[in-house]
């Protein structure tokens, strides 16, 4: 059940049909965790490590809202308009899955460094 990067198992699980209770199943963290969990438990070890990662869905002509702001790209080394995406991954050995994620949500749009505001 490994991949190599975890978008890549987040699409395997939006197609996999057994994933899904109804047709109306959004995946989310918990969902996605409910799925994996066993499979994780079964390869778990003390030498395992767990990933952070952050990527930015460039979104450059969508309107500005709470996800879809301006953030730094570190990739890129400038601020580029889009949605800041976090993934959680744990891997064992040679097996790597992602465990969560959450989208980024501004919940400040504008702070004015000299004022603090």
């Amino acid at each position: 059940m490994s991949c190599a990067n975890s978008w890549g198992f987040m699409l395997f699980c939006l197609e996999n049909s057994s994933l899904h209770a109804s047709s109306h199943e959004v995946l989310t963290s918990k969902v996605l965790w409910q799925y994996i969990k066993s499979s994780v438990r079964e390869k778990e070890s003390p030498d395992g490590v767990l990933l952070l990662d952050d990527t930015i869905e460039d979104k450059p002509y969508t309107d500005e809202n709470e996800i879809n702001f301006w953030h730094y790209s570190h990739a890129k080394g400038r601020v580029v308009k889009g949605i800041n995406i976090l993934t959680c991954m744990v891997r064992y050995d040679d097996f790597y899955v992602p465990i969560g994620y959450e989208i980024i949500n501004k919940d400040i749009l504008y702070s004015d460094l000299n004022t603090k505001t």
